[in-house]
């Protein structure tokens, strides 16, 4: 009987230090998981604080700039109109001709599929 019970007690052992195994590696990987997220979002953070950086940076230079050449921004901004007006313009026809050639496909496919012996 003693045998038996110390080998019980050794296979209990065993499977509690099993699952102690378990449960400190799962209790590691969340702790991986907390420290990617906390990566994450020092990460963003950094993101958008360059961000921010680069848009103060460009708007200073820009003001650098207007008054070293001495340019009123407001007539600037005047004469930029009809280029952006320009390029919307050109962007709307652009995209009426990929409609256009969308619908030429469809038709050329339903015109082969009505007549096959005229593709061929």
């Amino acid at each position: 009987m003693d045998i038996q019970a110390a080998m019980k007690k050794r296979e209990a052992e065993k499977k509690a230090k099993e699952r102690l195994e378990r449960e400190k590696r799962i209790q590691e990987e969340k702790e991986l998981q907390m420290g990617k997220l906390k990566e994450e979002k020092d990460h963003m953070k950094e993101e958008k604080a360059m961000k921010r950086w680069n848009l103060e940076q460009e708007k200073y230079l820009t003001d650098v700039l207007l008054e070293k050449k001495k340019l009123d921004e407001s007539a600037l901004m005047d004469k930029k109109v009809p280029l952006d007006k320009f390029q919307e313009d050109e962007r709307q026809k652009r995209l009426k001709q990929e409609e256009r050639m969308k619908q030429q496909d469809k038709l050329t496919e339903r015109i082969s599929l009505m007549f096959p012996e005229i593709i061929r």
